[in-house]
């Protein structure tokens, strides 16, 4: 009964984040006339765009829950009671507005580019289409996809089964996230029995699956990182299947695999690019004896965690959008070095505090953004300080 006190405790956060995205629905967006629902729209609205500093308020408490929540649920859940908690947050986010980012809009009309107006949206623009409704609560109008053709395929399954209807396709491009997330679970753990690390990666998955970032930026805003990360992930899986082989064709064969998963999620983004040294020293680890060679093999996720790390440094990520540490956090599971593991996580906490100024502003300002930096950074940085000083006691304390 206390366990079962405990779980209703902790995915109440998830519940109030659920509740208050509302007060971020764009005013031209109706998404129910439903009587009930226009008036908590109504009073969310007057919330979101009128009382901002209460709204701010309320965000960050309730982002502090979160993490709480997501802390306490890896420490004191049983491992049968976790992934039921997992279903229903990931349940609870799907109807959530993608209150912090306007891409889920954009994934959804480059679709209907496509099917509807038979314009590649790599080089037409949403404006060219200046009768089309869905162009009153869209925000980045003006330019074409900035992803890969890779992402463009993909999109049309979830829009195809939406029929055209903006309902349907909104909740399907959410539930499609879920099952990238889920496929994500999956090569994980392929991975970790293959490498023999189910133990480790047992325990240590739900700091990436209970992530409040990852949680938020995945299926709350419904972003395209984690069929990036799966996909990247899945070539990781057959490089490692790779080194199984000991009949050269069944090697090439999953060698090619490894790098057809590879090229399939720098289709959708081109960050993982960076991923093709690691996955390619991989598959010829068994083969070529190096000392080099063995301790990348090694500290295969920690390296390829630090890749991905990098280009959020570049002025190109805005250093950098939260949702791109989803990149760097899908392997913290494998990762061999506590330290690197807690540098990423702090950022990821701090990052979701980024949203802050925007949140109290309403708008976009070379203040707003200084102070966005200051927030990840800062933050992030302070995190990891903190973590650091209080392990050196306590390892000093148990001397």
């Amino acid at each position: 009964m206390k366990k079962l006190f405990l779980q209703l405790l902790l995915i109440i956060p998830f519940i109030l984040f659920g509740v208050y995205s509302y007060a971020q629905t764009d005013p031209n967006l109706v998404i129910s006339s439903y009587p009930p629902y226009w008036k908590f729209q109504q009073h969310m609205w007057q919330l979101g765009y009128h009382q901002r500093p209460q709204s701010t308020e309320i965000y960050a408490g309730i982002i502090v829950l979160m993490f709480i929540a997501s802390v306490v649920a890896v420490r004191k859940l049983s491992k049968l009671a976790l992934f039921p908690f997992f279903l229903s947050v990931v349940l609870i986010l799907i109807f959530a507005y993608p209150a912090l980012s306007h891409d889920l809009f954009n994934y959804m009309f480059n679709a209907k580019m496509v099917t509807v107006y038979h314009a590649n949206p790599h080089q037409h623009v949403a404006l060219e289409f200046p009768s089309d409704d869905w162009l009153r609560f869209m925000h980045n109008t003006h330019t074409p996809a900035p992803y890969g053709y890779g992402w463009t395929v993909l999109s049309l399954l979830p829009y195809a089964f939406g029929m055209n209807k903006f309902n349907p396709t909104y909740y399907l491009f959410k539930t499609f996230m879920v099952v990238g997330l889920f496929g994500l679970f999956y090569v994980q753990k392929r991975i970790a029995v293959l490498l023999k690390e189910e133990k480790q990666w047992s325990i240590s998955r739900w700091l990436f699956f209970l992530s409040p970032l990852v949680l938020i930026e995945t299926i709350g805003n419904a972003h395209n990182d984690v069929w990036m990360i799966a996909l990247a992930l899945g070539s990781m899986w057959m490089a490692f299947l790779s080194l199984k082989q000991k009949k050269m064709m069944m090697w090439i064969a999953y060698a090619v695999s490894s790098l057809a998963f590879l090229a399939a999620s720098i289709s959708i983004k081109f960050a993982t690019i960076v991923l093709l040294p690691v996955v390619v020293i991989l598959m010829f680890s068994s083969r070529v004896k190096n000392k080099m060679i063995a301790i990348i093999t090694r500290y295969w996720a920690d390296i390829s965690a630090v890749l991905l790390f990098l280009p959020l440094l570049t002025e190109r990520s805005q250093q950098f959008h939260p949702w791109y540490l989803i990149w760097s956090l899908a392997f913290v599971p494998f990762m061999q070095k506590t330290w690197l593991k807690v540098w990423i996580l702090a950022f990821s906490l701090s990052s979701m505090f980024r949203y802050v100024p925007f949140l109290y502003y309403g708008e976009y300002t070379p203040r707003e953004l200084q102070q966005e930096l200051l927030i990840t950074w800062a933050g992030g940085i302070g995190v990891f300080v903190v973590w650091g000083l209080v392990r050196k006691f306590s390892v000093a304390s148990h001397k």
